[in-house]
């Protein structure tokens, strides 16, 4: 039993450090004045002068879009995106940061935050492949998912930057799997809760997750209505564990740096639209050369409808259907839903990664046809 164990380990630690070697050997040091930069921007200020007002908006290297003022706070600028990000990484900031220099998003502390997101990202290739493996998965077709996962989606140009994507793809792929293996008594509702502690942890740093944890409370609520076999208790305080720890974080943030901890700087800029826009930028998001998942993640949602169409594992595919589906819609409906420039859906990247959960069956239908083999070299 215990060389088994040693040699999941191995693998999944060889994994992590390869994955990790190859983003960094690779990274590409540039500035930024989106989001990233803005988040180095609340750094900065948070080190230098201890406030998350970023002062002069004229000074500093970010789109002023993104900004708004505070009138009951002197009339200074805040960033309209959220903060957690930013707040996770500052110990690292800290570190990088040299004395009495100025700001800008091409330093010491820039590198320091993209390696940050780079050993997250790199976790989440390891942390994949350790799922798959305890649910039942054999090795290869477990490091090959875990393979997919690093080199051929969005996720490997989204470790190239300081933003939340590979956290939140990795808090919602755990918590997904931990929750499907406590509702088949192959795991723990502890560990389920932990993994929602991640989550909400995840979703104070990205606001585009909220939908789909919505969307997994419901269907666990669902299941304790209606289904039996399984603690009902503990499925219902884990449904709300990421939502509450997401709204105590955010709650402390705006707090600290408002003065009022109902305010969500998120909604200060942009807004929401259902109807016809939403789902014609759903569609662009799927399909379109631009921002379409289908061509720049395609592996992903081919594991998806595959398991889907011949019912592998239906609770968890419903489990990431529901996810996606939310996340999709939630990001669509917004009025930045291409996600600015980037490469491919990077605001759909936190939903398609727990994808990979059931990636292991392409692999399965890969060996057995030929033209199961061409699809899937062709994505």
């Amino acid at each position: 039993m215990s060389l088994p164990q040693r040699y999941t380990l191995s693998a999944a630690w060889t994994l992590f450090i390869f994955t990790f070697l190859i983003y960094v050997l690779l990274l590409q040091h540039a500035t930024s004045s989106g989001p990233d930069g803005l988040l180095m921007a609340i750094q900065y200020s948070l080190l230098r002068h201890h406030t998350m007002a970023l002062g002069n908006p004229s000074l500093i290297q970010v789109v002023t879009d993104q900004l708004f003022v505070v009138s009951d706070r002197g009339g200074q600028y805040y960033s309209a995106g959220s903060y957690g990000l930013a707040i996770l990484a500052l110990p690292i900031a800290a570190a990088a940061l040299p004395p009495g220099t100025h700001f800008n998003t091409l330093g010491p502390m820039s590198y320091a935050d993209r390696l940050f997101i780079a050993f997250i990202s790199a976790t989440f290739v390891a942390v994949l492949y350790k799922e798959l493996r305890s649910l039942g998965f054999g090795q290869r077709e477990s490091i090959f998912s875990s393979l997919v996962l690093a080199f051929t989606t969005t996720l490997w140009p989204e470790s190239e930057i300081f933003l939340y994507a590979p956290l939140s793809a990795l808090a919602l792929t755990l918590y997904i799997a931990e929750t499907y293996k406590a509702l088949t008594k192959k795991g723990s509702w502890l560990r389920v809760a932990l993994s929602g502690i991640l989550l909400g942890v995840a979703a104070w740093s990205d606001y585009s997750v909220i939908a789909a944890m919505i969307a997994l409370a419901l269907a666990l609520i669902i299941l304790v209505v209606f289904a039996r076999g399984f603690d009902r208790l503990s499925a219902l305080i884990t449904a709300v564990v990421p939502l509450d720890v997401a709204a105590a974080l955010q709650m402390a943030t705006s707090y600290a740096a408002f003065g009022d901890p109902f305010f969500v700087p998120g909604l200060a800029k942009g807004g929401f639209t259902v109807g016809v826009p939403m789902l014609a930028h759903a569609l662009y998001n799927l399909v379109s050369p631009y921002r379409g998942a289908l061509i720049y993640d395609g592996v992903p949602l081919l594991a998806l409808a595959y398991a889907v169409a011949r019912r592998r594992r239906p609770l968890l595919s419903t489990l990431l259907l529901s996810a996606f589906l939310a996340q999709l819609f939630e990001v669509s409906a917004w009025i930045y839903w291409d996600g600015g420039l980037s490469y491919g859906p990077r605001l759909l990247l936190p939903a398609l990664g727990p994808l990979f959960l059931v990636a292991p069956y392409l692999y399965r239908a890969a060996r057995q046809s030929i033209a199961a083999r061409a699809v899937l070299t062709f994505f």
